[in-house]
């Protein structure tokens, strides 16, 4: 995607008219913060959320999440890609209707679909939130707009129904991918349901559950309120030491991403990657809610009985 993501933008005033943007779209941002909720991990403890409500399913495809923002700028069209850590890139794709519109994607890194954004939810149209409308009709909405986008760079993920589930499992064989996403497709959830935090309105489902941890000197450290702290015994379970996390060695110093396994009572971290999209490690709240899922084992033919899906036949392959 060289030739479609241009330079970083780094001249401050552009970067403060981006952050005021995302402040006028979304009320209530007092901070530069990246948008759009955080999906929950599915435990056994939420899992009836997918039972009491409704739900549309898709692949959590491998990538880095990013923002798509469409804007005029002194009449002009801008359309830039906005990433976790707060960086701004500019998008070189020609677009026929670029007013105020907030996509939320991912960018791939797939070898099926390299240099791509797969765009899952708007949720910002013409400079007003429209979260609180139902996902179906949200995703009505991007598809429309993006036939407004000249080039081939942007795209919709697929996004199903659960009577749909063989197109998804079909998707899943043939597609790399980490996973599902549930995103609940009821009418009236509220912009602090959605906007910079984790939210049960999406559940989120991995075969291998990961989690973002600091790696420093000291050891192994993760997000307490905003701070750095040390890891800590959860749920009787003990956590390796810097020395002793799988693969680690000579890493440098920063966030990365683990498999997260449990044997004995003893906690097991297998380095994944380095995070650089990434600018905090995962705070307690979302290693407790990891960590609960590693303990439920909760599996895909769990979820099809769950939702009371179709027979599929086949059971998906993972580690």
């Amino acid at each position: 995607m060289q030739d479609a993501i241009g330079t970083v933008v780094t001249e401050q005033p552009k970067i403060d008219l981006l952050y005021d943007t995302l402040r006028q779209w979304c009320p209530g941002m007092k901070h530069p913060r990246f948008a759009g909720g955080h999906p929950v991990g599915i435990t056994a403890a939420n899992l009836g959320l997918l039972q009491q409500h409704r739900h549309m399913v898709s692949i959590k495809a491998d990538g880095t999440r990013c923002m798509a923002m469409f804007l005029r700028v002194h009449g002009k069209p801008v359309a830039v890609m906005h990433y976790r850590n707060g960086e701004f890139r500019r998008l070189n794709i020609r677009v026929a209707d670029s007013d105020s519109l907030l996509f939320d994607g991912t960018l791939l890194d797939i070898e099926q679909m390299p240099d791509r954004l797969l765009v899952f939810d708007v949720l910002v149209l013409r400079g007003r939130l429209v979260v609180q409308q139902r996902y179906s009709q949200r995703v009505r909405i991007a598809e429309d707009l993006l036939d407004y986008i000249c080039d081939d760079v942007v795209q919709l993920k697929p996004v199903y129904k659960p009577s749909q589930m063989q197109d998804i499992v079909d998707d899943f064989d043939s597609l790399k991918n980490d996973g599902l996403i549930f995103t609940r497709d009821e009418p009236g959830t509220g912009e602090y349901d959605w906007l910079w935090k984790r939210t049960n309105c999406i559940l989120k489902w991995k075969p291998v559950v990961t989690i973002d941890l600091y790696v420093g000197t000291g050891g192994v450290y993760w997000g307490d309120r905003g701070q750095l702290a040390p890891v800590r015994s959860l749920f009787g379970y003990t956590w390796p030491a810097q020395g002793d996390v799988g693969g680690t060695k000579g890493i440098a110093k920063g966030i990365h991403e683990f498999e997260v396994g449990i044997h004995d009572k003893q906690i097991t971290l297998v380095h994944q990657r380095h995070r650089p999209d990434v600018t905090h490690p995962n705070d307690v709240s979302t290693v407790t809610s990891n960590m609960e899922s590693v303990i439920d084992n909760i599996d895909f033919v769990t979820l099809q009985a769950m939702m009371g899906q179709i027979r599929v036949g086949k059971r998906v392959k993972y580690r």
